[in-house]
């Protein structure tokens, strides 16, 4: 993932943005492509001067704050976001669409949480969310964005050809940043009867076999009971530096399976940084489940 491209918003403090990205440099980032879009205004006779200056300068303030870390381009866009960053991304070659996201702040991390979905179903490559630390109202929030050095990485896994998808990317990773994995399933609590599937503990530890053989060094599994979304949340929280890669489903709008509505609550709610891999990315759509 040499080539990325990072889509800001006009309230994106260009210092902020540049410590959340620095742990790109541990996924092998060496060029960014520093993307804003500016909506058409709906009236436009109104606009006396040029409308994208405020937008030319954040792009410029941003750029020096990032030079000293990556070789930095600039795209002013016009139009819808997620289709501008979408198309943006593939016509500038990026192999990963970076969005900050930012803590604290449910009406905002609503709306980029809305965005960052919508590019999800229309790009054809993994979206990495950061999150950006601004004015964190505890220090246990503040250390978990704080510093984006990535220590290990948590891949959930419902068992299920869907979140496999997200397995060679997190192989890649893995391998390249020599970081641990922790192959994460969780399972709502059935009550009565056997768990869902047969021998979740032996099909997960499957997996783990296939990760350790084809080079990860360190791997291991985990097995936990309880609404799926939170233990995630929960399980990245424990320890600073985590990156959740998780699996999407599809382009559709059939209703979601399982796998799909807990992603999004993971979205909605992360504190650590969350790559979302859609169908595609490594050439196996697997066509499972749509939304």
């Amino acid at each position: 993932m040499r080539r990325v491209l990072v889509g800001i918003e006009e309230d994106t403090p260009p210092e902020d943005l540049a410590r959340a990205l620095s742990g790109l440099k541990d996924l092998g980032v060496r060029e960014v492509v520093l993307a804003h879009v500016k909506r058409p205004s709906p009236v436009p006779l109104l606009h006396k001067s040029d409308p994208t200056g405020d937008a030319g300068r954040l792009l410029a303030r941003a750029r020096m704050a990032l030079e000293g870390e990556f070789q930095v381009e600039l795209s002013l866009l016009m139009g819808t976001p997620a289709q501008e960053l979408a198309q943006a991304a593939q016509d500038r070659e990026a192999q990963l669409i970076v969005l900050p996201s930012f803590v604290g702040e449910p009406t905002r991390e609503g709306l980029r949480a809305s965005t960052a979905w919508e590019v999800v179903r229309r790009a054809r490559l993994p979206v990495l969310m950061v999150p950006v630390p601004k004015e964190a109202e505890d220090a246990q929030t503040a250390e978990l964005t704080s510093g984006r050095k990535l220590t290990w990485i948590l891949p959930p896994s419902d068992l299920s050809a869907v979140s496999d998808r997200a397995l060679p990317i997190v192989r890649e990773l893995a391998v390249d940043g020599a970081l641990p994995v922790t192959l994460l399933h969780v399972r709502e609590d059935p009550g009565e009867g056997e768990p869902e599937g047969p021998n979740p503990k032996r099909r997960l530890q499957e997996r783990v076999a296939e990760l350790a053989e084809s080079g990860v060094e360190e791997v291991q599994d985990a097995v936990e009971a309880g609404e799926p979304w939170k233990s995630i949340l929960a399980a990245a929280a424990r320890r600073k530096g985590c990156l959740t890669v998780m699996a999407t489903q599809g382009l559709g709008f059939l209703p979601e399976l399982v796998f799909g509505s807990q992603s999004r609550k993971v979205l909605r709610h992360a504190v650590t940084p969350l790559l979302l891999v859609p169908p595609g990315v490594d050439g196996r759509d697997s066509g499972a489940g749509r939304g």
